[in-house]
């Protein structure tokens, strides 16, 4: 599918990939809130209609540090912080789903 630093998203719904990644990180820090670990699809395109589609950190201290536009995902950054291949694993998932 990848190199596991570039991963084809093409075709998917952008909110959908938030969400995916977003559940596949680990969160960091002080303002973790175990209650509210999962992200919807819904909260997902919420948070794309007010911040756009470059993400550097979302909800409670989770690092994203992906930009979402165009159809390829660079993961390495993502990866960095949450596990090799952790981004990759969440979008094959959500291709499979």
């Amino acid at each position: 599918m990848s190199d596991n630093k570039n991963i084809d998203i093409s075709g998917l719904d952008k909110a959908s990939v938030l969400s995916a990644l977003y559940n596949a990180s680990t969160p960091y820090g002080t303002g973790f809130k175990p209650d509210h670990d999962v992200m919807t699809v819904e909260e997902a395109q919420e948070i794309i209609g007010q911040r756009g589609l470059n993400f550097d950190y979302v909800g409670f201290n989770h690092p994203l540090k992906v930009d979402l536009e165009g159809d390829n995902l660079d993961a390495e950054q993502f990866d960095r912080n949450n596990g090799y291949g952790k981004a990759e694993g969440a979008i094959v998932e959500l291709r499979n789903s």
